[in-house]
C-alpha cells in the first residue's frame, strides 16, 4: 500500500478535469452553504484573526449534536478538533506510545505507515474475499485483541465502515474487542459512518 494520502492530481493537469477517488473528496465540491459561511468570512476579514484556541464553540455544537443524534452525553473534555483524520492519527501514536497493535487489511495505509514510524509490534487480520462477498473472523479478531490486550499499551484500530472495502463490524464485536483489550486502547475510526444507516461506536462511550 502507498504510504501517503491521496493522489498528486497536479501531475496530470487540471484538478477540476480529474475525478479522484484516491481521497475522500467530493467531486460535487462544498454544499452552497458552506460557500456563503466562506464567503462572509472573507468578506469580514475574519481571516486576520486566530481561531478560538480552545475551539470552545465548536466543541460545544458537536457535544449538543452528539446528544440530539446518538442521545450520548458528551463532555466538553472529551471532545478534541484536528486538522482532518490524519492529524488525529498522529496525535493518537504520539499520546498513547502503543506498544503492540492490532489492524485489519486492507485499511487505511496510514495506520501502518504511523506502526512502522513508531516501530510498534504490529498484527493484521486479513478480509477474506470470495467473489463479491467480503467477510472477516470474528474469533481471529477476538483472539488477537487477547493478545494485544496482553501488552502494556495495547492498541486495536478498526476502521468502521472500513476504507477501502466498505464493509461494517457490528458494535457487539467491537465491545468484545473492547472486553479483551480491558487495559489498552480501541480506537474505532468512523470516518464513513455518516454514507451508512448502522449504529456509531459513540454509543458504547456509555459504558466504556
Amino acid at each position: 500500500m502507498l504510504e501517503i494520502h491521496g493522489g498528486d492530481v497536479w501531475l496530470l493537469g487540471k484538478p477540476t478535469n480529474i475525478l479522484d477517488f484516491s481521497s475522500n473528496t467530493n467531486p460535487l465540491g462544498p454544499p452552497s452553504i458552506v460557500k456563503s459561511i466562506l464567503r462572509e468570512a472573507v468578506e469580514e476579514e475574519y481571516y486576520q484573526y486566530y481561531p478560538e484556541i480552545t475551539y470552545r464553540r465548536l466543541k460545544t455544537v458537536i457535544t449538543d449534536f452528539v446528544k440530539s443524534v446518538y442521545g450520548v452525553d458528551l463532555q466538553y473534555g472529551q471532545v478534541e478538533v484536528f486538522n482532518g483524520a490524519s492529524e488525529c492519527l498522529y496525535r493518537v501514536f504520539d499520546v498513547l506510545k502503543p506498544s503492540r497493535i492490532l489492524l485489519l487489511k486492507p485499511s487505511y495505509s496510514t495506520y501502518w505507515y504511523l506502526a512502522k514510524l513508531y516501530g510498534v509490534e504490529t498484527v493484521c487480520v486479513n478480509y477474506r474475499f470470495n467473489g463479491s462477498k467480503i467477510t472477516i473472523d470474528y474469533s481471529e479478531l477476538i483472539n488477537y485483541a487477547r493478545w494485544v490486550g496482553k501488552a502494556r499499551k495495547g492498541l486495536i484500530i478498526i476502521c468502521n465502515p472500513n476504507n477501502p472495502t466498505g464493509t461494517f463490524i457490528d458494535l457487539d464485536v467491537i465491545e468484545e474487542t473492547l472486553k479483551a483489550n480491558s487495559d489498552g486502547f480501541v480506537l474505532v475510526d468512523e470516518s464513513f459512518i455518516d454514507f451508512t444507516s448502522r449504529d456509531s461506536a459513540i454509543k458504547l462511550l456509555r459504558s466504556y
